[in-house]
Parts: C-alpha cells; structure tokens; sequence
C-alpha cells in the first residue's frame, strides 16, 4: 500500500519536479464538472500513448521520456532495476499482436510485473509512483508530466489485464467484488472536502475521482487501522479516516446487451485487482484503478483511547471500464456512442448498489437511487441501441457477491513459474516448514488473502533439487509436534493443523508428488494426525474410471499447453480432489500461457467437464470448440465445429469427457 509520506531521500530525489506539480494544488479528489473536464482532458494523453504503442518507433520515444523524467541512474538499485526491467524491451497485452523487433533481446516478462511490483513497493511507490500521484492531483499538471504519467499508468494497466488474463478462472481476479478498506490519517481541510459533497442534495453530484490515479485499499480492516495511525511530517494533528470500499461488478443482463451490440468493445474488470501476489509488503492489497466513488456517507466517531477521532467514509466504486489498446479507435464517433451507452450502464449498476447499500448507511437516500437507476435505464431504451434481456438480481446490487470461490490447483514446479514476490513467499513456506518453524509459516500464510490461504497445503515445493514429492500437507502430517504445549511454536502448529484439518479445499486424499504416492494420512507422525487427515469423500466415482478421466484430462492439457506443462515443469493435477469438495469444481492456471483448465466433476454422470482457457494474441473473436470423448482407450475422438461466438478476449473450449462402463480388460 503506498506510503503515507515519501522517505527525506524520495523528496530530495524529487524536489525540482514537485515544484513544478506545487503541491499546493494537490487534490483531494476532482468532483461534477471539474471532474468531467479532467477526463476529458486525460483521455487525450490516453489516446495518444496508446497510439504510440503501436508503433515501435513511437513506443521508443515514450519509453526515451520516461528515462529523462525518472533518471534511473539516480534511483536506488531497488528502484533502478526493476524500472530497466519495464523501459526494456516491449510490454504488451497479451491479446494484442503487435508486430515487435525480432532481436530485441529480452527475457520473457510473462507472471512477472515489474510496473506492478514498483508500484505496491514502498521504494517504488516513494521515488517514482508518488510523483505520478501528485501529478494527476494537481490542478496544472504541464502535458509533459500528464504524458509520462499516463505512459507510467500504461504499464501498470497492462499489468493488470495480463494479470487478470492469467487467473481468468478465479471469479476474485475475473472480476473482483467485495469490502475493502483504507487507512489515512488527514488534515480536517480533507474531511471538510467530503462533507461538502455530501451536503449536495442532488445525488448525482455525490461522486468523485482522480481520474486514472490508483488507491490502494486492503482485504484486511486492521491494514487501515494501522495506516489511519500514521504521523503527520510536521507532527500536526491528523484525523483517522477510515475508507470502506463497496466494489461492485456491472449488471450481467446489462453487459450481456453491450456485447452483443458492440462485440469489438473490450470491457475489462481491472478497476480493482488482488495484488498481493505482486507486491513485497504482505498487506493483503487490492489495488483500484481509476476508481469513480459514489459518496454514501461521512460519520465521525468517538475513538476509544485516542482523542483523535475517527471519520468514517462510505464509497460505491464499479468494477467495469473500457480500458483496453483498442478503445482507442480511429472511428472516433461510434467509440464516444460506446462510451455514452456504457457510461449509462455503470451508472444504472452502481446507483442500483447504492440503493441497496444505503439502506443501512444512508435510508434517506434509498428511494432517490432507486429513481437514477430507473432513469439510467430509461434513457438507455430511449437511445434504441441495446436490446436487453431480463435483468440479472444485480452484479450491480449483491448477488455478485455471492459467487462461490473456485478452488486452485497451483502446479508450477519453478519460482520463474510465479510472480517474483509470491515465488519468495512460497519458497519461504515450505523452508518454514521443513525446519519445523511453525510460528514462521504461519506468518508467512498470513500475507495471503484469507480465500486463498487453504490452497498452499496442497502446494509442493518450489525450484527443489530432484524433488522430494511431499507436499506442505504432508510435511505437517508426518512433523512431530512441539513438546512444549504452552509455547508459541504449538499454538502455531496447532493453527496449521486445525485449518487444514477443517477445510475441505486442503486435500486429504492429496497423494505425494513422487513414485511413492501416499497420503498425509499414510504418512502422518501418529494415530492423532492420521484420524485428523483422514479423508472424507462426498462423491463417490469407482477409482479406475476416475483415473482414467486423469489421464484424458493430462493428455488434454499436454495437447494444448505442450511443453509448458512437462514434467521438470508442471505437476499434473490430482483428480482425486474433487471427490472431497462440496463443489467439485478447480481452476488449473497455467504459468506462461495467459489461460488454463477449469474442471468441473459430474457425480450424477460419472463425468468431468472440463473448459479450456487460452489468450490468443490478436484474437478478438475468439472460436468455441466442444469436444466430445468417450471414456473408452479406442474411442473415437469427435469435434463438433460450432458458430463462431463472440465472447471476450479468450478462447473457451469446452470438453464433455462421458464415462461408459469399464471392463478389466480396458483398465
């Protein structure tokens, strides 16, 4: 999360660019009118780097101002290289082709983020990204700065939609929607600027942004109330702002129309992405992009043990925008009509979340939301553009919020595999574990966010000499606990046992990942840790059909994603996993392919399905292809060629694999 000031080195760094922003005329936020013109006057600077990034000339002479704005060869070394690594070579989306030098003579940056990594660091953010804050603060930005800055905020854009590209699977980085929360400590001049939207009687005028400025907000309350206690530079006394995020996802029946009308507008949803994997502080961030907030309500509170108070801050945000290299069309009219439809949209979806919300912060306020959306809504159908189908219970309101989390087969053998952070956080785990530093993987797991914490049981190790198989379940299960059952050592352990015994995403049946194959409970220190790993099946499949749908689902996965899949590269998944999960569902990312599996088994039909995702480099239209393979050794191998379907940017192939009865003979 940035830091709540830069250290004395980032402002002696600095000091002749921020004159030039002054920070007298830094903003809090741009609101109305003043807001609408400052996008309209950023969407220029937009529409100019994206049009340079397309021609590898023009590409070099932006990267050339970053270098004379940024002076690398002034930054610290953890500064300095992660930024050669960004200005070298060329970044891209990964579903765009663009035709690049051949020679350029780069390593692959694909699952790494440099511009990502920079930014959640606290010297990234202190001698770089503060500065492209402040300039998209200020009121009178020169077009140079504005320029580089939105070449800077380009970077970090792509990173975002590969990095969405890459866990397309899981519905968190799919499209994130949730409570997330920000610490600041504030001059009242601050709270002074909030309030007075809210004193606005007209609801529309509630809003506010820096637009294409990112915040960064946490999974975790206590990440804000600890950055809400940070002290002033002078030493003043500051208020505790505590800002409480509501991030919601457009109306599906609404976007369903918008694709179907436009199918070559991209709509994305990296207005708010889960970082922490990128990011070396472990504060559980979820980085917002560009955000628009709706202003539900401002309340100050009494702060026990403090006389300082609290001043608590509702926000809407929408996770939805049109931020991709091709928005920027040379058909200027029929994109602003895009963008006026799908500003309507947002709109219509946020205000219905509003109305729902307000109803515990701001009752008054219910039925006025409700009236905005209705009118959005109407104006839409007035424009005769869209042709809706029935619209959903709402992404807009909170039935996107009750979508299940899929469970992670996380298969990389290699730290290369992973984000540099996260590969560092992983190694560190499993050395935890084997060294029997109990309190040390717990710290570790506690940087994770809390959905996703249970998949690192099923997890083996990383860039491991010869590979001993085990994974970090299994080395719990056989360690022998902590003699002393008072210390911190065993409350730590303890916790690790208790999780993994209790969720059924840690997998019991989960066999080591050498030729020995046996489960945690096969190898567990004692009677105890045996009856606590010992599975619980809630679906039955006879074991050698199941393992002879593995071996379709391998070869599948060998077919399509070749040798990033191989074996000094990738472990296979386990099937047997699935049989464990109320929802047998599992999401298989693979490292370096911008895509993976999702695999679903069906009980009832002794089946699986199973959805392949693949990013096609210049594919806009991606092609659907449903494979049928029956579950026999000598079945035929069927391909139905279906109508080309105009989904987003990826390709979907789903394959139904039927089970029929066996023989021993066919075993």
């Amino acid at each position: 999360m940035p830091r709540f000031k830069p250290t004395s080195a980032a402002r002696t760094r600095f000091s002749a660019p921020l004159d030039a922003v002054n920070l007298q005329t830094l903003k809090s936020g741009f609101s109305g009118q003043v807001e609408r013109e400052r996008m309209s006057r950023l969407r220029s600077k937009i529409e100019e780097v994206r049009a340079a990034w397309l021609d590898n000339g023009a590409y070099a002479q932006l990267v050339e101002a970053v270098r004379r704005w940024c002076k690398p060869e002034r930054l610290p070394e953890e500064v300095r290289e992660p930024l050669e690594r960004l200005l070298s070579g060329y970044r891209d989306y990964a579903d765009v082709s663009v035709s690049r030098p051949s020679d350029i003579g780069t390593t692959d940056s694909s699952e790494q983020y440099d511009a990502l990594e920079m930014y959640c660091s606290v010297p990234g953010y202190d001698y770089l990204f503060k500065l492209v804050s402040d300039t998209l603060r200020t009121e009178h930005a020169s077009e140079e700065h504005l320029l580089v800055a939105t070449t800077l905020i380009e970077f970090l854009t792509i990173d975002l939609y590969n990095l969405r590209l890459s866990q397309l699977g899981d519905p968190r980085y799919g499209n994130f929607e949730g409570l997330t929360h920000r610490g600041m400590p504030v001059y009242q001049e601050t709270v002074r600027f909030y309030e007075d939207i809210m004193r606005n009687p007209d609801l529309t005028m509630r809003g506010f942004a820096i637009p294409l400025a990112l915040t960064s907000t946490s999974a975790d309350p206590r990440v804000m109330e600890d950055f809400a206690t940070k002290k002033s530079p002078g030493g003043e006394r500051l208020v505790h702002m505590h800002l409480q995020v509501h991030t919601r996802g457009i109306d599906e029946g609404l976007l369903r129309a918008y694709r179907k009308q436009y199918p070559d507008s991209v709509v994305t949803s990296i207005c708010a992405m889960p970082v922490a994997n990128i990011s070396p502080e472990g504060e559980r961030e979820i980085l917002l992009r560009g955000a628009f907030f709706q202003l539900l309500s401002v309340t100050t509170k009494p702060n026990r043990g403090n006389r300082v108070p609290i001043v608590q801050v509702i926000v809407v945000t929408m996770n939805s925008n049109r931020d991709h290299s091709t928005e920027s069309s040379i058909n200027v009219d029929e994109k602003r009509v895009q963008r006026e439809i799908f500003r309507r949209l947002v709109d219509a979806s946020k205000y219905r979340a509003c109305a729902e919300l307000a109803a515990e912060f701001a009752p008054a306020d219910v039925q006025g939301y409700r009236m905005l959306a209705d009118k959005m809504l109407s104006e839409i159908f007035d424009m005769k553009k869209l042709d809706f189908d029935e619209l959903d219970g709402g992404s807009g309101g909170t039935r996107g919020l009750q979508k299940e989390d899929v469970a992670l087969w996380l298969g990389g053998k290699l730290a290369s595999s992973y984000p540099r952070q996260y590969a560092l956080r992983r190694k560190q785990w499993h050395q935890a574990l084997v060294n029997k530093d109990w309190t040390g993987a717990r710290k570790t797991l506690s940087k994770e966010y809390s959905w996703r914490q249970c998949d690192w049981y099923n997890t083996g190790p990383l860039d491991a000499e010869g590979d001993d198989g085990l994974s970090a379940l299994h080395i719990i299960a056989g360690s022998r606990p902590p003699e002393d059952k008072y210390s911190e050592e065993y409350r730590a352990w303890e916790e690790l046992v208790e999780e993994a015994q209790a969720n059924s995403r840690v997998w019991k049946t989960l066999k080591s990942f050498g030729g020995k194959g046996k489960t945690a409970r096969d190898t567990a220190y004692n009677q105890e840790l045996a009856e606590a790993f010992k599975p619980e099946i809630l679906h039955h499949v006879e074991e050698r059909r199941l393992l002879y749908l593995e071996e379709q689902l391998h070869r599948l996965m060998k077919d399509t994603a070749g040798r990033l899949v191989g074996p000094s590269r990738f472990r296979m998944p386990q099937l047997s996993c699935l049989t464990e999960m109320e929802d047998p569902r599992l999401w298989i990312p693979i490292p370096h392919l911008y895509g993976g599996f999702e695999v679903e088994l069906l009980p009832s039909e002794q089946a699986l399905r199973v959805t392949t995702i693949k990013t096609i480099a210049g594919q806009t239209f991606p092609r659907s292809t449903i494979q049928v393979l029956e579950s026999t050794p000598m079945s035929a191998f069927e391909v139905i060629e279906m109508e080309d379907l105009l989904t987003e940017e990826i390709v979907k192939l789903t394959v139904q694999l039927t089970v029929i009865p066996l023989s021993k003979e066919a075993v």
